[in-house]
């Protein structure tokens, strides 16, 4: 089958993205642990979770887990998609569309997709990474261990067995290093969202992405709660609820542990750290704008956490996502 695309020839750049809220409060799809915890010669957990969203039901199954550097480069790729009016540009050709799609598992041709294309230095420039060798080899692991992940939705959850399953994306490369042309197919779930066809979403600064830098522990835990706190809105957390929001306490986690007392010293100091990543995390929150209190609890300390006002209004982004729908319109009857 071809595919009709749209080719854009000038890339907007975006100020947010609307992503997915159904993944963006899915606890246990990112969690805070490094690169090397993810080297299969060392570790090799497979990534399992399941959550209920509203009366949806959303599986994920991957060979491995997810950091917070591989929701750095997936947020990238939706700042792209987003800025280039969710259409291929000009490098991306039909037969380029199709290889996609079919990776994706999405040979439905009423199955709309999101594309992005551009070179991996802009990727990693976008969410303000370093553009080096060592980077851009880490966003090749990272592609590969998106790809590998696949959504299962089942829009009724008292029936799962009726459901849709897709990778989170598929990609392909038309070239090596970090300026080659990077082609990538974005999950119906996360395009419904992008577009703005969702019923909700989870909106994020494209300029906070990039300013949380190589902070992955923060990444993770800005997207967790900009699904929750609305702009200008306030919440209160138990410290654990946030601790939980970084490291889950799920199967994968204990084999993890299990497998890291081969070669450190035991779950106390592990524990420390990542009590003292949380508290950074929490802190860069602080300097990206976001209000942060404590209060004193009797049992446990409770974080207050203001988000700041967005630089856009609930008009702008009203008459964003019908500009979005009449480009996919344009580019469906063209």
């Amino acid at each position: 089958m071809r595919i009709k695309t749209t080719v854009a020839r000038r890339k907007v750049a975006a100020q947010f993205i609307m992503s997915s809220p159904e993944l963006a409060l899915l606890p246990g799809l990112f969690r805070n642990i490094s690169v090397s915890d993810l080297d299969p010669q060392k570790y090799q957990i497979a990534l399992r979770v399941e959550h209920r969203h509203g009366d949806k039901l959303v599986r994920v199954t991957g060979g491995y887990l997810l950091c917070g550097f591989d929701l750095a480069i997936l947020q990238a790729l939706e700042l792209v998609a987003v800025g280039n009016a969710g259409h291929v540009d000009s490098d991306a050709t039909d037969d380029v569309a199709t290889e996609l799609r079919s990776k994706l598992a999405a040979s439905e041709p009423t199955v709309d997709l999101s594309y992005a294309t551009c070179s991996v230095s802009h990727l990693l420039q976008l969410v303000g990474m370093p553009v080096n060798n060592t980077y851009v080899t880490q966003v090749g692991a990272s592609l590969d261990r998106l790809f590998g992940v696949t959504l299962s939705v089942a829009a009724d959850a008292s029936k799962p067995h009726i459901n849709e399953s897709f990778h989170l994306l598929s990609y392909t490369n038309t070239g090596e290093g970090r300026t080659n042309a990077l082609h990538v197919a974005l999950n119906p779930l996360l395009t419904a969202a992008l577009t703005g066809s969702a019923n909700q979403d989870t909106r994020m600064s494209a300029a906070e992405l990039k300013a949380l830098g190589t902070d992955h522990a923060a990444r993770i835990l800005h997207q967790r709660l900009c699904a929750i706190i609305n702009d200008k809105g306030t919440r209160k957390f138990h410290a654990s609820t946030l601790y939980g929001y970084l490291y889950p306490a799920d199967r994968a986690a204990h084999d993890l542990a299990i497998l890291r007392q081969r070669t450190e010293l035991g779950d106390y100091q592990a524990e420390r750290r990542q009590q003292a990543a949380l508290g950074d995390a929490v802190e860069v929150l602080g300097t990206l704008g976001w209000a942060i209190d404590i209060e004193k609890g009797a049992a446990e300390d409770l974080v207050v956490i203001t988000r700041p006002a967005a630089c856009w209004t609930y008009e702008a982004l009203a008459a964003k996502k019908a500009e979005l729908k009449a480009a996919r319109a344009a580019a469906l009857a063209a």
